[in-house]
């Protein structure tokens, strides 16, 4: 963020600013980038805006996406999104409107923003305020997937609990991640009201954006944790988080406000969210199955939830990443779920699940499989 130094702006506005330091931290060149709100020249009146740089990723051809929100109008703030090439000069300017134009989003300095390892677009989090879901007094959070032309694809809110007698609801949102198996991963956590102030939430998302788990991670240490960033590490639910802890005496005493970074192996609970879709009765979508462990182990068991179980026994086809079945095997019907035994001999990849029932298929997910 700069001070709209060199850009002819007055008066003072912020605006996004790029700087380019080589690997011994001298200074190979810096730009600053108009902010989006004012206009130059004699005709436009003065007005003062703010846009702020929240995050920077890899874009094809050597360039660069900055992300950010800018202020669009003197009350609301809407995301902003600037490619440029590897030395700076932009290419292309575009604002993002996950919930339209009225709403009030940004990504504050604790949203994440990546792009798909497969190309095919930008995922991006942050807070959004929505007249239509409690207006001003609810800060909601937010995941969005944009393709390469920086379209909106699709959106999932977290929506912010307001219990009776709360005047307002924040819901944190922090960085997003993307897993192996291209699912993605969000943490996020009430902070006001917040009932318990040790936990909070990593949800995960399909890659079409569909809530189907939520992993609650206790800290043991903390009267209250705040995560500000956080990463995923291999495996389903090992995470490292970093931010800030409060600690408290039996009799709620202030005692200390620290530093914290702790390492989690697995949540302390989860809680799997059947998927479902809005289609014609009777139909059952492609897709439309939670399957979990990820990754999975060669000779391990993975159980899939069915948007609507069948009732009993089916067959599960595995296909490799050349479209190739490789195994076939029964899937047993366990609590509401089916049980699928993977093969000892089945080779480490990603792989296709494929649920047939009558002999056709009625649903389909990816599985990814490590070695042990």
């Amino acid at each position: 963020m700069g001070d709209n130094s060199g850009t002819g702006q007055t008066p003072v506005s912020n605006h996004f600013s790029l700087v380019c330091l080589d690997t011994a931290g001298v200074l190979r060149w810096q730009r600053n980038y108009l902010n989006p709100v004012i206009r130059l020249g004699a005709q436009f009146p003065a007005a003062v805006a703010y846009a702020y740089l929240r995050r920077i990723v890899e874009a094809p051809r050597r360039g660069w996406l900055l992300l950010g929100d800018a202020q669009r109008d003197s009350v609301n703030y809407q995301l902003y999104a600037l490619e440029v090439d590897s030395g700076g000069q932009p290419r292309r300017a575009r604002w993002i409107e996950p919930f339209g134009r009225a709403a009030f989003v940004q990504m504050f300095a604790s949203a994440g923003a990546l792009r798909l390892r497969n190309g095919s677009g930008y995922v991006v989090s942050g807070q959004a305020q929505l007249d239509s879901l409690g207006g001003r007094a609810r800060t909601h959070g937010f995941v969005a997937r944009l393709d390469t032309a920086l379209r909106v694809v699709w959106r999932t809110l977290i929506e912010a609990p307001l219990p009776a007698g709360s005047a307002t609801a924040l819901q944190f949102t922090g960085g997003v991640q993307e897993a192996a198996d291209g699912s993605l991963r969000v943490l996020t956590f009430p902070v006001t009201p917040r009932p318990a102030p040790n936990e909070f939430e990593v949800l995960h998302l399909s890659a079409q954006g569909r809530l189907t788990r939520r992993d609650t991670y206790c800290s043991q240490a903390l009267t209250a944790a705040l995560p500000q960033s956080w990463q995923l590490l291999p495996g389903d639910s090992t995470i490292v988080v970093s931010g800030q802890g409060r600690q408290r005496s039996p009799t709620g005493q202030l005692l200390a406000q620290p530093a914290w970074l702790a390492s989690f192996e697995r949540p302390c609970r989860s809680q799997f969210v059947p998927v479902v879709s809005a289609v014609r009765p009777g139909a059952v979508p492609a897709g439309a199955v939670v399957l979990y462990p990820q990754p999975a182990a060669p000779g391990g068991t993975v159980r899939l939830a069915l948007a609507r179980p069948l009732g009993g026994a089916a067959r599960v086809q595995l296909l490799d990443a050349l479209g190739r079945a490789v195994a076939a095997v029964a899937a047993e019907p366990v609590g509401g779920e089916l049980a699928v035994a993977l093969p000892a001999g089945l080779a480490p990849g990603l792989y296709a699940v494929r649920v047939l029932a009558a002999g056709r298929p009625v649903a389909t997910a990816r599985l990814l499989v490590q070695a042990p």
